[in-house]
């Protein structure tokens, strides 16, 4: 929002990002599927690349920038390198100038496709495993809103937009689909996901927060067993030190959804895994691998 100052009357104009915005900006990590995901672009599209520089190469007509350079379309998309083209993605983008709501949700899954048959988002909410499951297209405004928040968007999960958007619309096609499940969170990423939550929180409706509460719990019980199956002791520490000072309420819900109490384990012998910690912290990380 600009602000306004008493002048002459004037024939409105357009403002520059108008002027400038495309119809959509897919950001893509990795190399594999790039120049497949390039191809189902309309030609005026914007690409913005990240280890990607042979499909950029391949792709003169498109707009492809480096990774820093800031998205200049109406809808913004994340691709990682696991997401592969869907059959229906000229439609999906196609259908792109339909639309005003700020989040358009898709499934992320090619045969099981877990749209609701309603635009019903309670049903969305009533479920934090749909983070995973779903991709989403942010409308340039949410996204603005977003990166005032954070530093770095979190990528590719659907959480800060699913949370942070006023109005919504569950798409019966999907640009990509991800035929594995995608690499953990590094500890990073989940205080990024934990520092956006907790700066947005007051906001959130209470199905909203309890999703994205639930969400967040999952992924830190799962990265308490990965660096401790890593004897990564410091980085542990510092993990649960920064849960103590952010969001208290997240660490005790860990604590108590942990397998076999695993984490309560790791803080009462300092971060030394015994055996029996051992066992929850093998049931967490097959479970993570079947997801």
């Amino acid at each position: 929002m600009g602000l306004f100052s008493r002048r002459k009357k004037t024939t409105e104009q357009p403002s520059a990002v108008k002027d400038t915005l495309r119809p959509v900006t897919l950001i893509i990590e990795g190399e594999r599927y790039a120049r497949e995901l390039l191809i189902a672009l309309p030609q005026d599209a914007q690409a913005i690349l990240s280890g990607a520089q042979e499909a950029a190469a391949a792709f003169p007509y498109l707009k492809t920038d480096a990774p820093d350079a800031q998205p200049s379309g109406q809808y913004i998309l994340f691709a990682d390198r696991f997401c592969r083209p869907c059959e229906q993605a000229v439609e999906f983008y196609k259908s792109l100038n339909e639309h005003s709501e700020d989040a358009i949700l898709f499934s992320l899954h090619q045969k099981n496709h877990a749209v609701p048959k309603e635009q019903n988002i309670s049903a969305f909410f009533e479920n934090p495993d749909h983070f995973l499951t779903f991709g989403c297209a942010i409308r340039h405004e949410l996204y603005t809103k977003i990166s005032k928040t954070t530093d770095r968007f979190p990528m590719p999960f659907p959480f800060a937009p699913a949370l942070s958007a006023q109005s919504f619309y569950f798409s019966n096609c999907s640009p990509f689909y991800r035929y594995t499940a995608s690499d953990p969170l590094t500890t990073d990423k989940l205080r990024d996901l934990i520092n956006y939550f907790t700066n947005i929180r007051g906001t959130l409706a209470a199905s909203q927060y309890k999703c994205g509460f639930d969400f967040i719990c999952g992924r830190i019980v799962r990265t308490y067993a990965r660096l401790a199956h890593q004897k990564k002791r410091d980085e542990l520490k510092n993990l649960d030190e920064f849960l103590k000072s952010e969001c208290m309420a997240l660490r005790v819900a860990a604590v108590q959804r942990a397998p076999l109490g695993f984490i309560e384990k790791l803080i009462r012998h300092d971060f030394e895994p015994t055996l029996s910690a051992c066992a929850g912290i093998t049931w967490t990380l097959l479970q993570e691998k079947t997801e």
